[in-house]
């Protein structure tokens, strides 16, 4: 069974971070080499990690709203813009819009 979240982040200077519960809990710490290959996309991997738990349930609940007469395409999308603009970190996106 996997936490089931929000998550958070947490940076510690440019080479650590720590995805966390809302309760404090650590859930993941990573370290990156600094000036490394990946350490260019750092910040965006912890974004994306931090959002699993919101892409999942956005995307459980997607998969519901298809089979469900009642849910609306404007729902579904707005779904998916919060858990995208989540992922890469993108909050000033117009994630609402429909």
């Amino acid at each position: 069974m996997n936490s089931t979240g929000p998550w958070q982040y947490q940076f510690e200077g440019e080479t650590t971070a720590f995805i966390v519960e809302s309760d404090g809990t650590t859930v993941a710490a990573l370290r990156v080499t600094e000036n490394s290959t990946a350490h260019s996309g750092f910040a965006g991997n912890v974004h994306l990690m931090s959002a699993a738990p919101e892409m999942l349930d956005a995307l459980r609940h997607i998969m519901l709203c298809e089979f469900n007469s009642m849910s609306s395409r404007s729902e579904m999308v707005r779904l998916a813009r919060n858990a995208i603009a989540r992922a890469t970190g993108d909050y000033n996106a117009e994630i609402h819009r429909s």
